[in-house]
């Protein structure tokens, strides 16, 4: 494959500007990632704030809605947990842009070894993209929290206890 050559050269001749792609991709993918774990924390937490008897636990309801695509948690986040039409008007641009970088970017940007012109342009629509699905990302959080405030918990509180869950998830990781 004489693009991945090429590829290879390129990005020892131009270090800084490969290292700013990898970021902007890494982040794009990343904070897609953070969307999608953020909405099945959605789900559990209006699970859990719904107080009756639920058939599935929280571990399972999270376990089984990991496994689902982006595009199916959005469309029953919508329906389920009653999101706003302009909340579920964002998830669903969010969608086609994570999409884009999941599905097409290689296709349109692979390319980028043989061409500094296409590199940059790769980089800075890679750049205008991470922020879009982090701002979604931090309305799901912050809707996570608002629901979680209704149970009668304060913010700090909730926020607490997220930082205890955070610490507790590190150590174990750093331990095993």
């Amino acid at each position: 494959m004489p693009h991945i050559a090429a590829l290879c050269e390129a990005r020892m001749n131009n270090e800084e500007a490969f290292r700013n792609f990898a970021v902007a991709l890494g982040m794009s993918s990343f904070q897609a990632q953070s969307l999608e774990h953020t909405l099945v924390s959605l789900f559990a937490v209006s699970a859990y704030q719904k107080k009756e008897k639920l058939k599935l636990s929280i571990r399972e309801i999270m376990d089984t809605r990991y496994t689902q695509t982006l595009g199916k948690l959005i469309r029953d986040a919508a329906i389920e947990l009653n999101l706003s039409e302009s909340l579920t008007a964002e998830l669903q641009e969010a969608l086609k842009v994570r999409n884009w970088v999941a599905h097409h970017f290689v296709r349109e940007y692979g390319a980028i070894g043989v061409s500094p012109e296409l590199l940059a342009e790769a980089t800075a629509k890679l750049e205008r993209i991470w922020p879009l699905l982090e701002q979604c990302a931090v309305k799901i959080y912050e809707l996570c929290i608002e629901r979680q405030v209704t149970s009668g918990l304060s913010r700090e509180q909730i926020e607490k206890n997220i930082e205890n869950v955070i610490q507790a998830y590190i150590t174990e990781r750093v331990h095993t």
